[in-house]
């Protein structure tokens, strides 16, 4: 997670600074002055810095998280290219998907017409029964490639919706 490496450099970071202190106290109480007891406030401030010299172990720890802070940023990255990778390879396939859906609609158009026209040739006893059956056989055959390539287009459009969160109703 990003941000939980961010915190934990800033953290490692924060270790190397140096360390400041304030403190602030007030007490009454009475002053003696020329052989008097005179009520008076006193205050007290204090401000002191701390910074060791050299501190190994956070520095060690510094070193540590930039080096997390770089696997992150590099696995990150990774994840990235393969993301637009999958999403490139979806596309290719939604639109070779597309492709196979024309040319398997175009194909059951020209069986259903060819089924037309030897229906009435048969009507007309041009065409044998068997030659009838052939083309009605032939006709059922392109509409299921027709369904079956209708829903590998379906299915190309669910992947790439699954890696984009757009839908492409069209290519």
């Amino acid at each position: 997670d990003k941000a939980k490496v961010n915190a934990e450099y800033k953290k490692a970071l924060a270790n190397l600074l140096p360390q400041a202190q304030l403190s602030f106290s007030r007490s009454s109480g009475k002053r003696s002055f020329l052989g008097n007891q005179i009520p008076a406030d006193i205050n007290g401030q204090s401000l002191s810095m701390h910074q060791a010299l050299f501190n190994g172990p956070s520095w060690f720890a510094l070193e540590r998280e930039k080096q997390h802070k770089a696997a992150a940023a590099l696995t990150y990255s990774s994840h990235m290219q393969a993301l637009m990778g999958e999403a490139a390879v979806s596309y290719l396939n939604l639109i070779r998907d597309h492709e196979q859906n024309q040319a398997s609609k175009a194909l059951m158009i020209n069986a259903q017409q060819h089924l037309k026209h030897a229906g009435i040739l048969y009507q007309n006893g041009s065409l044998t029964k068997a030659d009838k059956l052939q083309a009605t056989a032939q006709y059922q055959q392109s509409l299921s490639n027709h369904l079956q390539s209708k829903a590998a287009l379906k299915s190309s459009q669910h992947d790439l919706y699954r890696l984009t969160q757009h839908y492409y109703p069209s290519v």
